[in-house]
């Protein structure tokens, strides 16, 4: 079956990843739940905010600044961002992200999502990328079969769901492995 579609991650892929882990490492047991909702859209940024900040036991504003410090220090990842360009077949991004986040990728790399057909984004969606409904969604936006797509992600517990649906996945773990994998698929 020929590939119709190729959809990548931006975080750790196009663009290095935020330093998120190392912004909730002392509270990363407890602030799973504040995160997943967070990413889905559920809450809104000024609760998200109060309860970070009741969480750090920090004030709202020192939350915030730190919080924006974690999330927007990102890099392009220029040679992905290389290859991204040359695929001839129907470019797309999905990004989990959060709706502090997400603005400032919007803004910041206008040129990079520019790239792509479509960008999904998790807070638009409702859904993450470990959620099954998010692929139904797709499936359902870009009107192909599981099988003429390929997700490109740097974490493998993103690619377990699509997988189980059918869909072609790569880790991305080198811009080299990256080319050979997409080639593998009849990708260029």
């Amino acid at each position: 079956m020929m590939i119709k579609a190729v959809i990548f991650d931006i975080g750790g892929v196009l663009l290095t990843d935020p330093q998120y882990k190392e912004f909730w490492k002392e509270h990363a047991e407890e602030s799973e739940e504040l995160k997943e909702l967070f990413g889905r859209g559920k809450i809104s940024i000024p609760d998200f905010c109060k309860k970070g900040a009741e969480l750090f036991k920090i004030s709202l504003p020192e939350f915030l600044k730190r919080y924006n410090l974690a999330y927007t220090h990102v890099d392009r990842l220029e040679e992905v961002i290389k290859i991204f360009k040359k695929i001839k077949t129907e470019r797309y991004i999905l990004s989990d992200s959060n709706p502090i986040h997400m603005p400032y990728i919007k803004e910041s790399f206008k040129d990079v999502l520019s790239l792509a057909k479509k960008v999904y984004f998790s807070p638009e969606l409702g859904t993450k990328k470990t959620d099954k409904e998010t692929f139904n969604l797709l499936l359902k936006d870009l009107n192909l079969k599981p099988e003429e797509i390929v997700l490109v992600d740097n974490r493998e517990d993103c690619l377990v769901v699509p997988k189980k649906r059918g869909i072609k996945t790569i880790l991305f773990t080198t811009p080299q492995q990256l080319v050979k994998d997409l080639k593998e698929l009849g990708i260029k």
